[in-house]
């Protein structure tokens, strides 16, 4: 029996060890962006045969954010609000990136926001709409490239990821399929997309991408396990109102 258990104490040690690229934190990258480690897929430990849940969390390919998606931080004092957003416009030297406007609504003195390859800029808001929590920030041109906004909505099964840097600046994405479509009241469209899973605090202003790569979506929060955003359809005419009504959005007419 001794014997037995000395084995299986040195079996367990031998299948499992602190990961020596993270060492044992669990996550890579620098303030304020960071992400699982790719290596040991968050545990903290290396194994043989590392466990997944298909379909929950995951993370693109090696575990690095997707270039276009950022991170949005809005400060006003010593009041500090968190959030996500993707790069859909570039044009000479100015980007413009969407976010939900609850992110930004309150905190607008200083806005800042950071891509995956650590560059901070600051940003303004050119363009907003509280029915469907939509903001554009304009930017200047970062070195991700822009993602396509999807021409059609996604159908009710198709899987869609949502991603974003939640509360503290860790990535994360997550897949699941739609389930339903809404509306902010009776009188608007069903254009808010309903997906498996639910979204983080800070995840707000994220991108939700169909299984190509364009954006399905613009998460903006969750209930009841399921995550909210505004669907693409409803991003096209955000950003085709916003360019008419307003002279400085002139991105907003821009095509990646």
């Amino acid at each position: 029996m001794r014997a037995l258990l000395i084995s299986l104490v040195l079996a367990a040690s031998a299948f499992a060890g602190q990961c020596g690229s993270c060492e044992g934190t669990r996550v890579r990258g620098t303030v304020p962006l960071f992400y699982p480690c790719p290596d040991c897929r968050g545990t903290g430990e290396v194994a043989d045969q590392p466990s997944e849940k298909v379909g929950v969390v995951s993370n693109r390919r090696p575990g690095h954010p997707r270039p276009a998606v950022c991170r949005v931080v809005s400060t006003n004092g010593d009041q500090i609000a968190a959030g996500s957003g993707v790069l859909v416009r570039v044009s000479g030297t100015a980007g413009l990136v969407l976010t939900a406007y609850h992110v930004v609504r309150e905190n607008r003195p200083t806005l800042e926001v950071t891509f995956p390859e650590g560059r901070t800029m600051p940003a303004r808001i050119v363009a907003w709409d509280q029915d469907w929590d939509i903001a554009a920030l304009a930017i200047g041109r970062p070195d991700a490239e822009p993602v396509a906004i999807a021409a059609k909505a996604p159908r009710r099964g198709d899987k869609l990821t949502a991603a974003g840097y939640g509360q503290v600046g860790v990535y994360r994405e997550q897949a699941g399929r739609v389930t339903d479509y809404g509306s902010p009241t009776r009188s608007h469209p069903a254009q808010f997309v309903e997906i498996e899973g639910s979204a983080r605090s800070g995840d707000s202003g994220g991108p939700i991408f169909d299984e190509s790569g364009e954006l399905a979506g613009i998460l903006f929060g969750a209930a009841r396990g399921r995550t909210i955003g505004s669907v693409s359809t409803r991003l096209h005419l955000f950003l085709a109102e916003a360019a008419a009504k307003l002279p400085e959005c002139t991105l907003c007419e821009a095509r990646p």
